[in-house]
């Protein structure tokens, strides 16, 4: 990242203007990961799309050129979506069969297509949020630009 800055200098009895660029090579601005996991956008940048395919993540970006080549996020996006998702419905389950004791049929009706909605539709997001948690806290150290 570069800072622009003005300096005025005292040489002798000379006053010299000089504009720096002070350029850090450590800093770099850091995107949200919660974000830009939850909008399936590249790490570094924010600009490109995460995936290619469902869950399949993208080798490079092609505008900063982040390699996630060897990234890992394992089960745990299917581990917090399943837990997520199997509590909330759970809890939902029974209080529809506490206040209404419908028919077996309409669990089936109701309930499968629920679970597969909300399970498919948070397993990206939540895979992404975590890639970009790793790459936040440098868990994998394979994180190369």
């Amino acid at each position: 990242m570069a800072f622009p800055f003005h300096l005025d200098l005292l040489v002798g009895r000379r006053l010299v203007a000089l504009d720096l660029i002070v350029v850090n090579l450590q800093s770099e601005v850091r995107l949200s990961p919660h974000k830009t996991g939850l909008w399936c956008k590249w790490l570094s940048c924010g600009i490109g799309k995460l995936f290619s395919c469902f869950l399949l993540v993208k080798k490079v970006c092609k505008s900063c050129g982040l390699n996630l080549n060897q990234h890992d996020s394992r089960d745990e996006p299917i581990f917090f979506v399943m837990s997520v998702v199997g509590f909330v419905i759970i809890i939902l389950e029974m209080s529809v069969k506490l206040s209404y004791e419908p028919a077996y049929w309409v669990y089936l009706a109701v309930w499968v297509p629920v679970i597969l909605i909300s399970t498919i539709g948070l397993l990206r997001p939540i895979k992404g949020i975590i890639i970009g948690l790793q790459y936040k806290y440098w868990v994998n150290q394979n994180f190369e630009n």
